[in-house]
């Protein structure tokens, strides 16, 4: 059987000497007054995931999500937590202690639908009109770009740049082959173009037949979601809404003022050196913050911006960090650390955490380790050099029957202990 190997990234995030505090400190708030624990709200990549003990990452923030309602389009859901998907978290730190225990989480794909086209040179697939990008930091629920098949159903989860193009993080396979019949479509992003007289929209260059008292409704620049929209190859745009049940939602949520949210994403229509707008939501930064960081805003850079509502879609800044890490790939022999903590792989110190996933078992490494043992590592190195794994994977190695001869499933606790000559 064929192991689903979901690919983490892990953001380490830098502490910004700001003196508000926040996200990106050490622990929480410098505020070193007794004060009951607000709620945040998070929107942005699941980095990494550990289903037993029910905690991911976000934006550099660890949750724990065991008391958690979870939703998917509305509905509550039990399936786990993918690395790469979009989700937004309302979370408080009970104890002060910079881990958020969750109570709501939101999966938000952007795209649903048939792939239309692939072209695995450049590295795009085309669903609904829409070129979306995979890079070497798109997780996959099965395979990769290489296995992906015209008319598969998918989801796509991701950020969007200034131009609108969807970088994928999450490319999920929802059903092999599409049906027009019985699937529908989902699209999200900003309305870039409204035609009334037609009764159309165009999102992020999807245009889209809606009906006309929905239209009335809707606003140039605005970020929309349309559920259950339906393929219909006899009207001109090819994509209308269900007239039985639309689902027409606005985003971004409206929250209250004062509200605390973390963002993470592209920025975009950046009107000038502090203002912009990032997934739905205008972000204003105080001048003098950027240049205490010198930090200058991009569109090709991503961020995270954590801040409070000033009003239903204004987000003034208080922290603000530009992502610095880069992804890494490397084969070679595994070998032993005498650092705690860390593996050597091809004569690179690779560093192993909770959330490190291995697709071997404790008695390969005991008992071939002191013969060549080659794996494939994939994780990220930050600012700093340091290189954390969020894969290890053992090159498969078959028999003359050709069964596979490497195990699966060992936990990083005892693989780590092992690698280090400790005994559990």
């Amino acid at each position: 059987m064929i192991r689903i190997i979901y690919y983490c990234i892990f953001a380490v995030l830098l502490l910004l000497q700001l003196g508000c505090g926040g996200i990106f400190g050490t622990g929480g708030t410098v505020d070193e007054t007794i004060k009951p624990p607000s709620q945040k709200i998070f929107q942005g990549k699941v980095n990494q995931v550990n289903s037993k003990s029910s905690e991911i990452t976000l934006n550099g923030v660890l949750f724990k999500h065991d008391k958690a309602l979870i939703y998917r389009d509305s509905t509550k859901i039990e399936s786990a937590i993918l690395p790469g998907q979009i989700i937004l978290v309302e979370a408080t730190d009970e104890n002060n202690d910079g881990v958020y225990e969750a109570s709501k989480i939101e999966i938000d794909e952007q795209v649903v639908g048939p792939i239309s086209n692939i072209n695995v040179e450049l590295g795009t697939i085309e669903i609904s009109g829409q070129t979306i990008l995979v890079t070497e930091s798109t997780n996959f629920s099965e395979g990769d770009l290489n296995s992906l098949l015209i008319n598969n159903y998918v989801a796509v989860f991701g950020f969007r740049d200034d131009d609108g193009v969807l970088e994928a993080t999450l490319i999920e396979l929802k059903k092999g082959s599409f049906s027009s019949a019985l699937d529908t479509i989902k699209v999200s992003g900003e309305v870039t173009a409204i035609d009334s007289e037609n009764g159309t929209i165009t999102i992020d260059g999807v245009e889209v037949y809606v009906d006309e008292n929905t239209i009335k409704g809707i606003r140039i620049g605005e970020v929309l979601t349309l559920n259950n929209l339906e393929v219909n190859t006899a009207h001109p745009t090819g994509i209308v809404t269900n007239t039985s049940d639309p689902s027409v939602v606005v985003t971004p949520i409206e929250y209250k003022t004062d509200q605390e949210i973390v963002l993470e994403g592209y920025p975009r229509n950046v009107t000038a050196r502090n203002i912009f707008s990032l997934n739905g939501y205008q972000i204003v930064v105080p001048v003098a913050l950027l240049e205490a960081e010198n930090i200058e805003i991009a569109k090709n850079k991503k961020i995270i911006v954590e801040g409070k509502f000033i009003d239903r879609k204004t987000v003034l800044a208080s922290n603000i960090k530009i992502e610095a890490t880069n992804n890494f790939e490397l084969r070679g022999l595994l070998g032993v650390s005498s650092n705690e903590g860390y593996v050597v792989v091809d004569g690179e110190e690779i560093k192993v955490d909770r959330f490190t996933f291995l697709n071997f078992e404790l008695v390969d490494v005991l008992t071939q380790l002191g013969a060549e043992i080659t794996v494939k590592v994939k994780g990220v190195e930050d600012s700093s050099g340091v290189k954390t794994a969020s894969d290890i994977v053992l090159v498969r190695k078959v028999d003359s029957n050709n069964n596979l001869t490497a195990g699966t499933g060992a936990t990083i606790e005892e693989t780590r202990g092992r690698l280090n000559g400790k005994e559990e």
